[in-house]
């Protein structure tokens, strides 16, 4: 968010009426607790009224390209936030802002290029660090999101999610016990996270350890009774470890109940001899 607007009123203090709707305008563009679309209106009057020029513009583009951002429509975010570019292009938070957006619109490789700019201006910030290893991590360039993940950590060590993350790059490098090892501490920052309970209970499953894999997808059920992953986990587990049928059965279920277009659920359920 920007907070540059508002200074500029000091010099209209003797305007005519009109500077009372400019005024209102810009309250409602620099207000974060605007609603998004009247954060547009407001930003989009203000561009329109052609009384702005540099940072202050800038800002005004910013706001509406958050703005336009929490409303998912990324694209009209990007444009925006190319136009704060052009007028201020050492403003580090709006090419992570960017990244964000492009990231959303799955063009990782475009949103590492952002991230890149918001780290070279502002390289002991956390926050991009962290999203360009999520970037890597989709990419599946686990050892890249790793070193990422590694230095967002070194700047914020409570940062629980990027411990989460490297878990994840971890295990997409087979390397399940170090996976743990970053899920535990993940944990320990937010024992309310059914992720990460489910994360370790499934390199659990993967290291055999099926007592710990149960326990800690049990977890992440009651902390999240609609996590249909953690149900179709589960009952892979009971049916091909321990056998146990109506257990399986009644997962299966619970996850097709929750995701009834994943065919995987339903196609499970048939393999039992069960109508879904």
């Amino acid at each position: 968010m920007r907070a540059l607007l508002t200074g500029t009123f000091l010099l209209l203090s003797a305007a005519p009426p009109v500077w009372a709707e400019i005024k209102q305008a810009v309250r409602v563009c620099d207000r974060a607790s605007s609603t998004p679309k009247a954060r547009i209106v407001a930003c989009t009057r203000l561009v329109h009224s052609r009384r702005w020029s540099g940072k202050v513009l800038a800002a005004i583009y910013n706001n509406r390209g958050v703005a336009y951002a929490d409303l998912k429509q990324y694209r009209r975010a990007i444009a925006d936030y190319n136009k704060v570019i052009r007028l201020n292009p050492q403003d580090a938070d709006t090419y992570h802002n960017r990244g964000l957006a492009f990231f959303r619109l799955k063009r990782h490789r475009r949103a590492i290029a952002d991230y890149d700019h918001f780290i070279r201006l502002k390289p002991q910030d956390a926050r991009s660090y962290y999203n360009r290893g999520t970037a890597y991590f989709v990419l599946k360039r686990y050892r890249r999101a790793i070193a990422d993940y590694d230095q967002a950590l070194r700047l914020n060590p409570r940062m629980a999610m990027a411990y989460n993350n490297r878990g994840l790059a971890f295990f997409g490098l087979k390397q399940h016990r170090r996976a743990i090892v970053d899920y535990d501490q993940a944990i320990r920052l937010n024992s309310r996270d059914a992720k990460a309970y489910y994360a370790r209970g499934l390199a659990f499953a993967n290291l055999k350890q099926y007592r710990q894999a149960i326990a800690d997808i049990d977890q992440a059920i009651r902390l999240n009774s609609r996590y249909a992953a953690a149900y179709y986990l589960r009952g892979t587990i009971y049916r091909h470890v321990y056998r146990n049928r109506p257990q399986a059965v009644a997962d299966y279920r619970s996850a097709h109940k929750l995701e009834p277009w994943r065919s995987r659920y339903a196609a499970k359920l048939r393999e039992m001899g069960v109508e879904p």
